[in-house]
């Protein structure tokens, strides 16, 4: 007789000591999609970009729009729990580099909620 395997837990999402990015359910793409709110997006969110890009990920599908790891994840400001912008990646890597794209409501730019990039290296000579 086997012993049953534990279930293993998912990944957890990346998350900053103010902000956390998750994939969107369902209700909020058709809600960004549509320009409607919800009680969870704070005020200013969806911007008309993110309309455009809930738009379409809808189009592409459920699947596309709310599991894949190149679409855009909410983003989660985690003392209020409203949805604040959208961060994630433009597409598969090419040529070994990732873009990143996303969006953030006014009134939450330069508060601290993203961390900085790190510093470029400078070449070695």
């Amino acid at each position: 007789m086997m012993d049953e395997l534990p279930e293993l837990d998912g990944p957890r999402p990346p998350r900053t000591e103010r902000l956390e990015l998750r994939p969107f359910t369902c209700e909020e793409l058709e809600a960004g999609a549509d320009g409607r709110t919800l009680p969870r997006f704070a005020p200013g969110f969806p911007a008309a970009a993110d309309r455009d890009w809930a738009r379409g990920a809808s189009e592409a599908g459920a699947h596309f729009a709310t599991e894949s790891p190149y679409s855009r994840f909410a983003g989660v400001e985690l003392v209020t729990g409203g949805i604040v912008g959208t961060g994630g990646f433009s597409g598969p890597a090419m040529n070994a580099e990732l873009e990143l794209e996303g969006s953030l409501v006014a009134d939450r730019r330069r508060r601290g909620l993203v961390p900085p990039p790190p510093p470029l290296m400078e070449p070695q000579a």
